[in-house]
């Protein structure tokens, strides 16, 4: 890549990332969270963590672009639609060092028209944040607890103005399945 064309694509993001760095981590005020020594827990998951908002269009909105992270694995919906053709996001990554975002370009499944509204779902389960697969067998708990989701929705209006949307627990709902269990033959 080119040093202008590398510096440019920065200069795009920076607002963006600048604003991500204001969204608020939300998480399910009583999600469970696992106890007791790892090699001794029999569990499949913790359950899924759901986050919920809806936003209402101010003016025509002509981009929105969905910018998203998580600790844990999750799948995003807009408006009952799954957004992205990734599995397993965020991958594999050390639970510790690495917040992977992904930012999707969600016009088209966007409702567009002034006072329209849209629905912002994440579903986000334990993965590798929270599992045995990372945590040694004599710690206590998982080294991830609770799953989390963060995000900006940047949203540009007819008129050229853009807005920024960012999770926050006054707009978001969240709660959370039940967990699940092995079953024993």
């Amino acid at each position: 890549m080119r040093r202008t064309t590398l510096l440019a694509l920065i200069t795009l993001c920076l607002p963006v990332m600048a604003q991500m760095e204001k969204a608020e981590w939300i998480s399910v005020k009583d999600a469970p969270v696992v106890t007791g020594k790892a090699s001794k827990v029999n569990r499949a998951t913790d359950g899924a963590s759901w986050f919920v908002t809806t936003v209402e269009n101010e003016k025509e909105v002509v981009s929105a672009k969905w910018t998203t992270t998580a600790l844990g694995i999750y799948e995003l919906y807009l408006n009952g639609k799954p957004v992205g053709e990734e599995i397993l996001k965020p991958g594999f990554t050390h639970y510790a060092k690495t917040r992977r975002a992904f930012t999707h370009d969600v016009t088209a499944l966007f409702k567009k028209g002034e006072g329209a509204k849209n629905q912002l779902a994440a579903q986000v389960t334990p993965g590798w944040w929270a599992d045995k697969i990372i945590t040694p067998g004599d710690y206590n708990g998982m080294l991830g607890e609770k799953c989390a989701f963060r995000c900006v929705l940047e949203l540009t209006f007819a008129d050229g103005s853009k807005k920024l949307i960012n999770t926050n627990r006054k707009d978001w709902l969240a709660g959370s399945c039940k967990t699940c269990r092995h079953l024993r033959r």
